[in-house]
């Protein structure tokens, strides 16, 4: 198991790389002209900086700047940023903002490098108006929000609106900020000309993916009995279930997992000098939630796991065990049922098409060795796994 580890250790910091995950896309040059190619699809904090262009697949990778270009837009997934200057905490700011409204009253989202959301309303005149929702305050009456964002839009613009209403209750969204943005040019709009030419209609959405696998294969079953220094042996078939979740837009390789299986061990134990034989069986079931790193770049990928790792043997006991001119030395053999430890595991999926793999994986973990809650604390638990999946 140590060898396992030290090589995990060894290749991942080989294969991170710089992430990539291109979609079909088109950028805006500062003449008005249309350049289609592919554009990473990022986070939105990476958007925000930059825009990496290439014309096709295997092209020489372009990298536009706040100001290089007016701005770019995914096809698909349908968001648009576009060049905008403004200023944060005092210090200027020339950034790739993400165009929700365009009108009268145009709107654009970003967040910092704090993680905070902000959303910038650029008015009639040009000028701006900066907002965000900081984090709940913990008082003595419990979590109080920030609901500043709401002072600051009525001092804004309840000029213009009627209905106070569209304020006192508005959430921090993008699909709220783009619903009062639309409702305030419904009241200032009132010549029937058309006031909004762009409205996001991908908000709030989440891009994480899920994805199911179920495999099998062979596990190679050890449990040593401590105190009778006796080993019970089998290798068994295994079965299981994984669900992969990863958001493509932070990483193309990493996915967090979560793995369900299980296996059963039996055997016979016969302690020295006696010829009783007395047979065991017990069912073996284990979770591991972990990291997995793919290498995505051909149809045969490379894969490197390391986690965490609980196992559970469900039957308890070896009863009647070593009995000798009829007196049972160990008539009620408590066996150690829980492990808590960790796992590794490397292996190679072939890419079927965009979201579907068959997979060979081999994993193998290693436990802490006593748990002084149980009776036979120091009995040991070993199961390497070589397994046969599929990814839906």
């Amino acid at each position: 198991m140590k060898q396992v580890y030290t090589l995990l250790l060894l290749v991942l910091p080989i294969l991170i790389s710089a992430q990539s995950n291109y979609k079909e896309a088109y950028y805006i040059t500062n003449n008005n002209d249309t350049v289609y190619g592919l554009i990473n699809f990022a986070s939105d904090k990476t958007n925000n900086r930059e825009c990496k262009y290439k014309p096709e697949k295997d092209a020489k990778v372009q990298v536009f700047h706040p100001g290089d270009i007016l701005g770019y837009r995914f096809v698909n997934e349908g968001l648009f940023y576009k060049t905008k200057e403004f200023t944060l905490h005092d210090v200027h700011q020339n950034l790739f903002l993400q165009y929700m409204v365009d009108g009268i009253v145009s709107l654009y989202y970003f967040s910092d490098s704090d993680n905070l959301s902000y959303f910038l309303f650029e008015d009639e005149k040009g000028e701006n108006i900066l907002i965000t929702k900081k984090r709940d305050k913990l008082t003595d009456d419990g979590y109080v929000p920030d609901i500043e964002y709401r002072n600051i839009l009525k001092n804004s613009f309840m000029s213009n609106v009627s209905d106070t209403s569209l304020i006192d209750d508005l959430k921090f969204s993008q699909q709220s900020m783009i619903d009062f943005t639309k409702k305030y040019h419904e009241e200032v709009c009132t010549t029937g000309e058309l006031c909004i030419t762009y409205e996001e209609k991908n908000t709030d959405r989440s891009y994480a993916k899920f994805k199911i696998s179920a495999y099998t294969g062979l596990s190679f079953n050890k449990y040593k009995l401590k105190v009778l220094d006796k080993n019970i042996e089998q290798t068994s078939p295994v079965l299981g279930a994984i669900l992969e979740v990863s958001e493509p837009r932070l990483s193309q390789s990493f996915s967090v997992l979560l793995d369900l299986s299980v296996t059963r061990i039996e055997g016979n134990v016969k302690k020295s000098n006696y010829s009783d034989n007395i047979n065991y069986k017990s069912t073996i079931g284990s979770f591991r939630m972990g990291v997995r790193y793919r290498y995505p770049k051909f149809k045969l990928q490379p894969t490197a796991e390391l986690g965490f790792i609980y196992s559970k043997m469900f039957e308890g006991k070896i009863k009647g065990l070593s009995a000798h001119y009829g007196v049972i030395e160990y008539p009620d053999y408590e066996i150690r049922t829980g492990f808590v430890g960790i796992y590794g595991g490397i292996g190679v999926d072939y890419n079927i098409n965009k979201d579907s793999f068959l997979f060979l994986r081999f994993t193998a973990e290693s436990y802490g060795k006593r748990d002084s809650n149980e009776l036979n604390e120091e009995d040991m638990l070993n199961m390497p796994q070589l397994k046969l999946g599929y990814t839906f």
